[in-house]
């Protein structure tokens, strides 16, 4: 388990799965109601035991973050691939990617504005540390 964020009422946002030989084979993006200890995937990683550390890192979360209505949670990866998740239906929406080369840079590490309708990361994609801010797309939000 990594990167655990409060998130709406008594639910907690985190992502986790588990290692073989050291690193991770799959990891999810995750939430635990507090209250009933009950887990749910919100965004699902991917199981691959064969995969190179680079290939299960591109298709694995490893921050997690919910908006501050209970509608998204958006996940990042080590390549700098950031995806949003439907609270209700889990379904996934690909925001943006390339804001981190695998094995180097900062992580994006996703956040929320106040009005849930922006996601702030760090970012790399021209080459230095930034920080980036994306507003989530209108037909997104219908």
């Amino acid at each position: 388990m990594t990167h655990e964020c409060w998130w709406v009422g008594n639910l907690v946002t985190f992502c986790g799965g588990f290692e073989k030989d050291g690193f991770k084979v799959e990891s999810h993006v995750k939430i635990v109601d507090i209250n009933s200890h009950e887990v749910r995937i919100i965004g699902a990683g991917s199981y691959w035991p064969q995969g190179t550390d680079s290939q299960v890192a591109e298709l694995n979360w490893w921050h997690a973050s919910g908006d501050p209505y209970g509608r998204w949670v958006a996940g990042d990866n080590w390549h700098g691939g950031i995806a949003l998740f439907d609270a209700k239906t889990t379904q996934k929406h690909l925001l943006t990617t390339g804001h981190r080369t695998y094995g180097r840079g900062t992580h994006p590490e996703v956040g929320w504005d106040t009005r849930g309708r922006f996601v702030i990361f760090g970012s790399e994609y021209l080459g230095n540390p930034d920080v980036c801010i994306v507003e989530i797309p209108k037909e997104w939000q219908q």
